[in-house]
């Protein structure tokens, strides 16, 4: 469902590195879970997507480390810059965080190298 012509996502609750090897599994649910049920109950709308803070792939889980921990996201996404294709995995998508300094050509410049890898 779009809201206001957006989808929704999570980022985490206290924008940690869901990554991090110290996270308990308690605290990596809840870091998860917490944000999604309050945009969910805030917003009266589904929350099926995950955006890793920092986006690193030391930050970010793999498709099956997330569904071990839940199963309630259908896509994730990390800071990579990757081409999104069909044969990439939902919960491994890949993204380019686009910054206030970047401009039109310089987005170009990003695209035209994401495309070319």
């Amino acid at each position: 469902m779009l809201f206001w012509g957006h989808a929704l996502g999570a980022h985490s609750h206290t924008h940690v590195s869901l990554g991090a090897p110290e996270l308990s599994r308690t605290q990596l649910r809840a870091e998860l879970l917490r944000p999604k049920d309050y945009l969910r109950e805030t917003f009266n709308v589904p929350i099926h997507a995950l955006a890793y803070p920092f986006g690193d792939a030391k930050d970010c889980l793999t498709a099956e480390q997330l569904r071990s921990h839940t199963s309630e996201y259908t896509l994730a996404f990390s800071g990579k810059p990757i081409l999104n294709t069909t044969s990439t995995p939902s919960l491994e998508l890949g993204r380019y965080m686009v910054m206030s300094t970047d401009s039109t050509q310089r987005l170009r410049e990003i695209v035209d190298n994401i495309v070319a890898q």
